[in-house]
């Protein structure tokens, strides 16, 4: 998955977004609390809570909407 291009973030800095998931593969069984924005090994970029918590089975398919990441102007 690529994010967007940066643009001007909607207050200062700047932001990408990550394009909306659409059939995620669920790897583990649980309450899903958070996303996060990964390389694919061991590096977290961006992570952030759900807007609700949601009941997960491994095997699974999720459907995420799009998230906008901003990086404020120092102060």
């Amino acid at each position: 998955m690529n994010t967007g291009a940066p643009q001007d973030g909607a207050t200062d800095g700047r932001r990408v977004i990550v394009p909306a998931i659409t059939a995620g593969s669920v790897t583990g069984t649980g309450t899903a609390t958070h996303w996060a924005l990964t390389n694919g090994t061991n590096t977290v970029i961006a992570s952030g809570a759900l807007s609700a918590s949601q009941a997960v089975t491994s095997g699974n398919t999720f459907t995420l909407d799009h998230i906008s990441i901003t990086i404020r102007d120092a102060t």
